[in-house]
């Protein structure tokens, strides 16, 4: 496990061993914990809270005047093998863990579970076969050119393989998150379904044991001249977790595309108070 310390605009790592930190502002839940301890030993956090028994063998940091929040873990990122660079920014973004998928074909194999440290993917892998990834693609070059012919693709592999893990990426379309459901209950998976924020349209065609993904990026501009989906899309894009949440649904949300810290903030703190009004 890893602790991600802000102070500031700073983002420090701080390798797993042991510590305490001293006078520090914590998050926790709902409010925050003044001039809080934190114990950790060997890179698992044993203890929070304040007038905690400090122990001797370990090394002391004063974090006056800094603040301690949680470690965001990313549910899914679409990323080439060792990028760094992705890596960087997602750890820049404040997550600590995260899970990562080859970005291309129907059948992606198995996602990879690692920490977010800079030097290598390989090196830092938690999980090495968690879930198995499936995307409705088609081909422009080869088959399959058709979404039905992908569906077959995808209900032959399930049929000769025995996987039960699987996420669904519905490529931006909300008709997939129906079809992926369909497919789960057939092979009886246990999956979750990457979704498009677009699900207000098939919010009554959905079940609630979905297990949905939602990205956080949201559709920021239009087209000159609009067609009346695309205003709708635009309109919903911060809309759509809210009205889930209103159906009684839960969710995770990833960050896909979202690379500033800027971003990621405002649009997490947009969608939390737009949910929250609703409450």
């Amino acid at each position: 496990m890893f602790l991600y310390i802000l102070a500031q605009s700073e983002i420090r790592l701080l390798e797993p061993n042991s510590y305490v930190i001293l006078n520090a502002n914590i998050f926790l839940g709902d409010s925050i914990l003044e001039r809080g301890t934190i114990i950790v030993r060997d890179g698992r956090i044993v203890s929070v809270g304040k007038n905690v028994k400090i122990p001797k063998d370990v090394l002391v940091l004063d974090y006056s005047g800094k603040f301690v929040y949680p470690g965001f873990i990313e549910i899914l990122r679409e990323t080439s093998k060792d990028n760094l660079e992705e890596i960087k920014n997602l750890r820049n973004l404040g997550f600590t863990i995260a899970q990562i998928i080859d970005n291309d074909s129907i059948l992606r194999g198995f996602t990879k579970v690692i920490k977010l440290k800079s030097d290598s993917i390989r090196s830092n892998i938690i999980l090495d076969s968690s879930f198995f990834v499936i995307s409705f693609q088609t081909y422009k070059d080869k088959y399959p050119v058709s979404l039905m012919g992908t569906i077959a693709y995808i209900r032959q592999f399930l049929y000769d393989q025995n996987i039960k893990n699987v996420i669904f990426l519905s490529n931006g379309n909300e008709l997939n998150v129906l079809r992926s459901y369909k497919i789960i209950n057939e092979f009886k998976l246990n999956s979750l379904i990457y979704g498009t924020n677009k699900e207000f349209r098939i919010v009554d065609g959905l079940e609630k044991n979905l297990n949905l993904i939602l990205p956080l990026e949201f559709i920021d501009s239009l087209s000159e001249n609009p067609t009346l989906n695309e205003l709708l899309n635009w309109k919903f894009s911060r809309e759509n977790a809210r009205i889930l949440s209103e159906y009684g649904f839960i969710f995770a949300l990833s960050t896909k595309n979202i690379k500033s810290q800027e971003k990621f903030l405002k649009n997490l703190r947009e969608l939390a108070k737009r949910i929250d009004e609703n409450k």
